[in-house]
């Protein structure tokens, strides 16, 4: 059954929109006249929409804007064996972008555009995502998609070793000037400075985290795994089996 015009005015009139948004979006609805389900749908895409087009204050957005003019739809391409950093509300998870993006579009299934699968998602995931100030914070991602190799990837080296893969037209930012500015993979040079992650704050579906996904055994010391070698008493004591902490020597 249709909804009222007067229903729809007053469910507008109480939406977090501005006022030529709101003004088109019920204009349209009273075209449309749709029923209960369809207009709580609408309502959520258009709300949707809005959050995700907002910027950071102090965001430099005519640069953003200049950017993405001239680039395609796959700046954000990943290979599907980078991993990332996800939360989809049962607390933080490392997995390789490819298996994670097959799994939504299996779950919540996809439309092509520009051949590319688009997957819109309808439940939470959270990713870490860079606000205007330079900080780290968790934000909702609002859809996916997968398409093929276009043929040539950038791999990106730090200084310190860490490394990603991705098309020359993934968007990264620079520091030039004391300012973050964004940059296309592709006009990156050697000597620019880019962010890396040092603090990622909590979600709020996180209530433990397993170190040792992320810092292996082999490779860094563990105080747990020492105090396990110290309570045995052949150790304590300085001779008999020595317990063996599973630490490479490099």
């Amino acid at each position: 059954m249709s909804v009222t015009a007067e229903t729809i005015r007053e469910r507008v009139a109480t939406l977090s929109l501005p006022p030529k948004i709101k003004g088109i979006l019920q204009e349209e609805l009273l075209e449309a006249v749709p029923d209960e389900e369809k207009l709580d749908e609408i309502i959520t895409r258009v709300v949707d929409g809005y959050e995700r087009a907002r910027t950071e204050p102090c965001d430099p957005v005519g640069v953003v804007a200049a950017q993405s003019i001239g680039e395609p739809g796959t700046q954000m391409s990943l290979p599907k064996d980078e991993k990332v950093l996800v939360d989809m509300g049962n607390g933080m998870e490392v997995t390789r972008i490819g298996s994670l993006v097959d799994r939504l579009i299996q779950r919540f299934g996809s439309s092509e555009t520009n051949g590319s699968e688009v997957c819109q998602l309808l439940e939470p995931i959270y990713v870490p995502s860079l606000n205007g100030s330079g900080r780290i914070e968790w934000k909702r991602v609002l859809e996916c998609s997968r398409h093929k190799n276009p043929g040539k990837l950038l791999e990106v080296c730090t200084r310190s070793g860490r490394k990603i893969t991705a098309t020359p037209y993934h968007s990264y930012v620079v520091r030039e000037n004391m300012v973050i500015k964004p940059i296309a993979g592709s006009k990156l040079r050697q000597g620019d400075r880019i962010p890396v992650v040092r603090h990622i704050p909590t979600t709020a579906t996180t209530t433990t985290l397993d170190l040792s996904e992320y810092l292996l055994k082999d490779k860094y010391w563990y105080g747990s795994e020492l105090a396990k070698a110290a309570a045995l008493d052949d150790y304590a004591q300085g001779y008999g089996d020595l317990y063996t902490v599973p630490v490479s020597h490099e």
